[in-house]
């Protein structure tokens, strides 16, 4: 199938230590869900290649380029009131309402994004798997003391990660 995108990545690596693989990764992520059916944007997408080193004992990298749709997310944020989030704000991510939704929607395209890719690029327990993604989907302004990083937010959440890689054949890991 041909789609017109505008996601661009650039792997640039030492052809002396390190050997392109064959593999490689595309998927399109849904948007918006029209009449119970998810429209994939073609400018929400991700795709990858992966490297090996020459020596055998070498771990895979995979390196994946990644723009997010962020209808859900933006959804989640303007569902919070204002008026409650200017009192006496939380400071902890698991006591801000409006975080935890944007982690589960970040986690929800996260395990999107590593279901395809494990498949594509055969992800095994020797195989660093390296994710780039664009700014605009990762912070969060929620009118606290604070910017928040969704990334990094759902690294760190335990249960998150459990839930995103239920059911994936895939060795455990951050």
């Amino acid at each position: 199938a041909s789609f017109n995108g505008d996601l661009q990545t650039l792997l640039v690596f030492d052809g002396e230590k390190f050997v392109e693989d064959r593999d490689c990764s595309f998927g399109l992520l849904p948007d918006v869900t029209l009449a119970g059916v998810p429209m994939p944007n073609p400018k929400k997408s991700f795709l990858g290649k992966s490297l090996s080193g020459r020596s055998r004992q070498s771990p895979r990298m995979c390196f994946l380029g990644a723009h997010f749709p962020i209808t859900r997310l933006a959804a989640v944020l303007d569902g919070e009131d204002p008026a409650t989030s200017s009192r006496s704000v939380p400071t902890s991510s698991a006591s801000r309402p409006t975080l935890q939704a944007a982690k589960r929607v970040l986690a929800g395209v996260l395990r999107s994004v590593l279901r395809k890719a494990s498949r594509d690029l055969k992800i095994n327990s020797n195989t660093l798997l390296f994710l780039q993604g664009d700014l605009n989907s990762r912070t969060l302004l929620d009118g606290g003391p604070r910017a928040w990083d969704l990334l990094l937010e759902v690294l760190r959440d335990s249960a998150l990660q459990r839930a995103i890689c239920r059911g994936l054949d895939l060795p455990r890991g951050r």
